[in-house]
């Protein structure tokens, strides 16, 4: 995907050339991604200079992309948090069905860095975005996390608990790479 710097930022764009177009059309979409849209017979090598001429308006679009990403993201938790902790709530119960381990409370969280935790204290933290994820990964997050309540680390003991729910773990912890938080 070509690139172009404005200022400090580096953004990528796509140039769609359209039979229908008359005019060049410059978008800005949620993932900020830049679609230029231009006439069949436009000449592209230009497309760089058109994004310079209009740099203040594609950061001005990126930068409102942003606030209302945020906005809306958290007016989604606010009000779907309920229905969130319900599900999460529901697989911790039935999983912890297959180990019995204690644990003391399960709270949702927006972490950017986390699909999971547990803390010392016994306390199970989830990203609320495991709602979202196809249930094998939301599961394997689950088990993980229940499993550091008897073994609070990554020893072969903590990993042998998690292969006894899911012999593929190590497929699925890979795969799980591709979803981003």
């Amino acid at each position: 995907m070509p690139y172009i710097y404005i200022g400090n930022k580096k953004i990528s764009y796509t140039v769609k050339k359209s039979k229908k177009a008359r005019n060049i059309r410059l978008s800005v979409y949620k993932d900020n991604e830049i679609r230029v849209t231009v006439p069949y017979r436009y000449n592209i090598d230009n497309i760089d200079q058109l994004l310079l001429n209009k740099s203040d308006w594609i950061l001005k679009s990126i930068s409102e992309n942003s606030k209302n990403f945020i906005i809306e993201e958290a007016a989604e938790f606010s009000v779907l948090k309920n229905e969130y902790l319900k599900y999460i709530t529901g697989r911790v119960i039935y999983l912890n069905s297959f180990y019995n381990f204690n644990y003391q409370k399960i709270t949702l969280r927006k972490s950017k860095t986390r699909w999971g935790s547990c803390s010392i204290n016994g306390n199970l933290n989830f990203n609320y975005k495991i709602y979202y994820l196809p249930q094998k990964f939301s599961d394997y997050i689950i088990i993980h996390e229940l499993c550091h309540l008897k073994e609070f680390n990554h020893s072969s003991n903590f990993w042998a608990l998690v292969k006894g729910r899911i012999p593929e773990y190590k497929e699925i912890k890979k795969e799980l790479k591709r979803y981003s938080l």
